[in-house]
């Protein structure tokens, strides 16, 4: 359901969803390293540690084309099929968590063609959070986090991508072993295992005959407002007909019929 908000008046229209639509990740993804190396055309992200104790980190990015309204709901998956912990590779069934910490997914700027410069890069808000947990074991397959905000405020700024940064929440343990999770990277032979966004849109709200891009959260607000003015309108109509119901049941005081019969009955002759 989405709620759709007009000039005039505020009024509630029930649409249904759209089908998903999906985007699959750009081929300017890749691994930075905390030394500067730049691995823009592998197959695979490698997110963590490794033996000289050297960090990495994966920046993937979604073109935002032909996306143009409200979303209803995005979520980024991506395929985690391998990880390594203290040198020992576990690439089946339930994997074996390398230890550092939770897996992060950072909202971050476009970052154009990678470079070192982006190690690290900042968040500009709206962060998905955590995309395998400090303790979870996934299977071999696709894991996937909410990022219907974030890719809302790409929208609604005029970006041209979509852009996450993962992180291990420690960078290194320093003990001169690989720990790591393994994701397939968009060079991946066909798109079976690629990275992609899959969501769905909604019409935008509309204020004096222009279609606004706004969050989910912007419509529940929106929602819970006309709500409220409703309410209080409602109550201000019984108050003022209590109010009239009380001054039409009021009894006429001796004074007052006095008046009345004085005025309707004939003058008396002198």
């Amino acid at each position: 359901m989405a709620l759709l908000l007009s000039a005039g008046s505020l009024s509630m229209i029930h649409l249904a969803e759209a089908s998903p639509d999906i985007v699959f990740g750009d081929s300017s993804d890749g691994i930075v390293y905390n030394t500067g190396l730049v691995l823009s055309a592998a197959a695979v992200y490698f997110v963590g540690d490794d033996a000289s104790n050297q960090y990495f980190q994966a920046l993937v990015k979604f073109s935002l084309g032909l996306v143009s309204k409200c979303l209803s709901s995005a979520s980024l998956n991506l395929y985690v099929f391998q990880s390594i912990l203290n040198d020992v590779v576990d690439n089946s069934g339930s994997l074996t968590n390398p230890g550092l910490g939770d897996l992060q997914v950072r909202h971050i700027n476009d970052y154009g063609t990678l470079d070192a410069g982006d190690f690290d890069a900042p968040s500009i808000g709206n962060d998905p959070g955590v995309l395998i947990g400090g303790s979870a074991t996934p299977n071999v397959g696709y894991v996937s986090i909410t990022v219907t905000d974030a890719m809302q405020d790409d929208i609604n700024n005029a970006r041209s991508f979509t852009s996450y940064l993962l992180k291990l929440q420690t960078n290194t343990d320093n003990d001169g072993r690989d720990d790591s999770w393994a994701l397939s990277a968009v060079e991946q032979g066909g798109t079976s295992q690629d990275p992609f966004i899959e969501y769905t849109t909604q019409p935008c709200p509309a204020v004096g005959g222009e279609i606004l891009s706004v969050g989910v959260s912007s419509v529940i607000l929106a929602w819970f407002l006309l709500v409220a003015v409703l309410a209080v309108g409602a109550i201000e109509v019984i108050r003022i007909g209590r109010n009239r119901k009380r001054s039409a049941a009021r009894p006429v005081s001796m004074l007052e019929k006095k008046e009345i019969q004085e005025a309707i009955m004939p003058s008396s002759l002198d």
